[in-house]
């Protein structure tokens, strides 16, 4: 199941949205937060990108859950909240439009 959300951050701690090695990012807390709840790697698309130290309100990601991970209550790491969440139809692509 596809699920968009969109979060919001106070970017100062971080080296921008993607992933980076051994860096701070928001994908990145995201993913971890997703790995110690569910216990997989769980991908995420953002709607474009940041740089460092960018904050962000209501920036648009998706990530897919399987059925039995429903519902989604978001493990969302300290700096990070998210809301607006539902489900989309899994052509519907976060770099696309949400």
């Amino acid at each position: 199941i596809r699920l968009r959300c969109r979060v919001s951050y106070f970017g100062t701690p971080f080296h921008g949205w993607q992933l980076q090695p051994e860096r701070s990012t928001v994908q990145g807390e995201i993913e971890a937060a997703f790995l110690r709840r569910w216990n997989r790697r769980i991908p995420t698309v953002g709607a474009g990108r940041t740089d460092a130290g960018v904050h962000a309100r209501g920036q648009a990601i998706h990530f897919d859950l399987y059925p039995h991970e429903i519902p989604f209550l978001p493990p969302t790491p300290p700096d990070l909240s998210s809301f607006d969440k539902k489900s989309t139809a899994e052509s519907q692509n976060a770099n696309v439009a949400l």
